[in-house]
């Protein structure tokens, strides 16, 4: 751990014993684990923790000063302040357990933040389970105000204070987290509490994609749950008495440890922006095929030859070609599901799930939807783009508002796994 010569270890190890979640952890976890590991840093007023577009790269234990936690209105596109965080608050971590950023925090002062890099934040939560549990268990109220914005901007109610909402809800919902795999829909419904709302955070239950809500009515007997650590459902009141809270500042003793305020010059500063999290390729350098095709058919097996090629997989066109036919002789057109019976026949997992637009920049490349009345691919989702690859239109880059006011308000999508 880097620190000045005003903080030793030691006094970010009394720091942090005295402040929950971390005080559930043993000494010897506390030292090795956390302490050993992070980096003190500092921020100057008004620089960001965390940007809503990024995915973190670490969490930011507050040491001395505050943060302004802002979420993102996505009826009215604009930040809404939710939270001024002070010592001993942790930042960062509900966009790592969700796989997807949702917050963004900027120093409301000059603050000192304790930083663990995002790989050992995620290991000491495996390591330590009653640790993790204060963690996985719990809702953040930037999550809260994520799935919120998203659930109304579905409804089309653009009157109600989701401000006031989710800070209102956050200590009375409830978490539910999935193991990868089957699960039973009569067992799943007994743990869902039906007077609350549920609503996906992350992974896929069944055909419920992030941002969706779970309705269980009607589904057959058990749901896949997909996701690189699950899935993560939250339920929320369904009716709840909205009074005024102010923003809450949390004074819980952090003076104790840091008898004299200090100054952030005495700790390494923090870069000026939050940093970019490692991808494998930048998606502008990679060639994604094209293969043309007009009409129904000829766009769908133009497609799975896309597909073929980017997954390098067996293109089996004459097989693929009748399957095509057969179905516009029986059922009149080609629908996403029997895309997914030939998707499996190529050797892929496929998925199908009905997703707002809002939430398709949360999915995982690659995907099959239907774009301007014919097939296309999906090959790389991001919240900052998504990558079309269409027969009749060919590559098209398009930002998720952009792809929202072509594909619509929801719609459904074949995810695609080798």
């Amino acid at each position: 751990m880097a620190t000045s010569s005003t903080i030793s270890r030691t006094q970010v190890q009394e720091f942090l014993a005295e402040k929950p979640p971390f005080n559930r952890l043993s000494e010897n976890a506390l030292k090795t684990q956390l302490v050993g590991k992070c980096q003190l840093l500092g921020y100057r007023s008004g620089q960001p923790l965390f940007e809503r577009e990024k995915m973190p790269t670490q969490i930011a234990i507050i040491y001395q000063g505050q943060a302004r936690v802002l979420g993102y209105d996505q009826r009215s596109q604009r930040h809404v302040s939710l939270q001024l965080a002070g010592p001993g608050e942790v930042l960062g971590w509900a966009g790592l357990l969700r796989g997807t950023p949702c917050e963004t925090a900027l120093a409301s002062t000059d603050l000192i933040a304790v930083t663990l890099p995002a790989a050992d934040f995620l290991a000491i939560l495996e390591a330590e389970p009653e640790f993790g549990a204060a963690f996985l268990e719990c809702p953040a109220v930037s999550e809260v105000f994520e799935l919120l914005t998203q659930e109304f901007a579905r409804r089309a109610e653009v009157s109600a204070n989701l401000k006031e909402l989710a800070k209102n809800v956050v200590e009375k919902t409830v978490v539910v987290n999935l193991p990868k795999g089957d699960t039973k829909t009569k067992e799943l419904a007994s743990i869902l509490e039906s007077e609350k709302i549920w609503l996906v955070s992350s992974g896929v239950v069944g055909d419920f994609a992030p941002g969706s809500p779970v309705v269980l009515d009607g589904v057959g007997r058990s749901l896949k749950i997909e996701g690189p650590r699950g899935a993560r459902i939250l339920g929320f009141p369904e009716q709840q008495e909205r009074g005024e809270l102010e923003d809450t500042t949390v004074e819980n003793g952090a003076q104790k440890t840091e008898l004299v305020p200090l100054d952030v010059s005495m700790v390494p500063q923090a870069p000026a922006r939050p940093p970019e999290p490692t991808v494998a390729q930048d998606t502008q350098s990679i060639k994604y095929p094209i293969f043309r095709g007009k009409g129904e058919v000829p766009a769908a097996l133009a497609c799975f030859q896309m597909l073929a090629k980017h997954l390098k997989l067996k293109f089996r066109r004459d097989v693929i070609r009748r399957v095509l036919d057969n179905q516009i002789r029986t059922a009149g057109r080609v629908s996403l599901q029997a895309c997914g019976a030939i998707a499996q026949m190529m050797g892929l997992t496929g998925q199908l799930v009905q997703v707002p637009a809002a939430a398709v920049g949360r999915l995982k490349a690659p995907a099959l939807i239907q774009w301007q009345d014919h097939f296309a691919v999906l090959y790389s989702i991001t919240e900052q783009e998504i990558v079309l690859g269409s027969p009749e239109f060919g590559l098209t880059r398009l930002k998720p508002g952009q792809f929202a006011e072509i594909w619509g308000e929801s719609g459904q999508v074949l995810l695609l796994q080798a």
